[in-house]
């Protein structure tokens, strides 16, 4: 349960900083902040999980504060908002701008543009970004393991866990449904993306 609720708190969050954040890497209309952009994206990328999950452990327990549910969502957020950003990107790359100024042509301002022409060309990639965030979140166990309580663990930070008292059927089981758990997803990102 904890796994779902995680990973459904960080997809939500990602997919709305994402959805700005992969716009502005395309529209932004200043080089310096897109390439900023850009670079900050691609460093969520390239730190190694292990980096990100010592280091945020010993910034909780630097500054006191408790391993909960949200510590582990705030730890797991960073890389899905960068995967989901560069999904977007790519959706606002092949947006026809001739819509836009179709649309400014026929009297929309700039809001309704986005609202009525943007945001609708972008929605299969916004929701494949989506499901690539949960599927992300959902499977995280390098971030997860560092930030992981009793309390507060998730399903497959236990599978590894539970591996050390040997392989189980229930385990093989429980591995087994999260692999086509991911697969369908994962599967049904791509099918999104394509419309």
């Amino acid at each position: 349960e904890t796994s779902l609720v995680v990973a459904l708190w960080a997809s939500l969050i990602a997919v709305i900083i994402a959805a700005a954040l992969g716009f502005a890497l395309v529209r932004h209309p200043s080089p310096n902040v897109r390439r900023l952009l850009s670079g900050l994206t691609y460093i969520l990328l390239i730190v190694p999980e292990t980096v990100t999950g010592v280091s945020l452990l010993l910034f909780y327990a630097v500054t006191g504060v408790p391993l909960s549910l949200a510590t582990l969502v705030a730890g797991i957020t960073p890389l899905v908002i960068s995967v989901t950003a560069l999904i977007v990107r790519a959706g606002v790359l092949t947006l026809d701008r001739r819509l836009e100024e179709a649309a400014a042509d026929l009297g929309s301002n700039r809001w309704q543009t986005l609202w009525f022409v943007v945001l609708p060309h972008l929605a299969p990639a916004v929701a494949a970004g989506a499901l690539m965030s949960y599927v992300f979140s959902f499977d995280n166990l390098v971030v997860s393991t560092f930030l992981t309580t009793a309390s507060v663990n998730t399903l497959p930070v236990y599978l590894y866990g539970s591996l050390q008292y040997g392989p189980s059927p229930a385990v093989y089981a429980a591995a087994t449904a999260v692999f086509a758990f991911t697969i369908v997803l994962l599967a049904l990102a791509g099918l999104l993306y394509r419309l």
